[in-house]
């Protein structure tokens, strides 16, 4: 697993919802004192839980796995804090993107929720203008 894509899991894991878990089977209808527990800390929650409840999370976070070339499922992660793998954000508040071939999976959802899109090596994709500075360079 690459450092992208264990924290885009730990994003998933911050952001899962009560009936997700619910659903899951990793606590029941009416069980508010476990929701409060993980919701407060749910790394914490996930690592000193039972083996049986972490499996079970863990599916949870599996089913939220995103499939970038999926409009809604790319905003949905993404307003998660969850980016497409090998791609990250600058801190000019800028989208990273690989020099590439080929397209990225997602990234033209992606790159339509940025103002500014460069490349690992500086080169600009997309500027403040919301112009396409290279048609289809991605």
């Amino acid at each position: 697993m690459t450092r992208l894509a264990f924290r885009n899991r730990l994003c998933i894991l911050r952001s899962i919802d009560r009936h997700e878990l619910v659903e899951g089977g990793v606590l029941g209808a009416a069980d508010f004192t476990t929701w409060n527990t993980f919701v407060n800390d749910p790394v914490r929650f996930f690592l000193l839980c039972e083996d049986h409840r972490a499996e079970k999370i863990w599916m949870v976070i599996e089913r939220r796995t995103i499939d970038w070339c999926n409009a809604s499922d790319a905003i949905r992660a993404f307003r998660s804090g969850i980016l497409p793998p090998v791609c990250s954000i600058n801190a000019d508040g800028a989208l990273v993107i690989p020099e590439a071939d080929r397209p990225i999976r997602g990234s033209t959802v992606i790159i339509e929720q940025f103002d500014r899109v460069v490349t690992t090596s500086g080169r600009i994709v997309k500027d403040r203008d919301g112009a396409l500075k290279a048609a289809r360079a991605l």
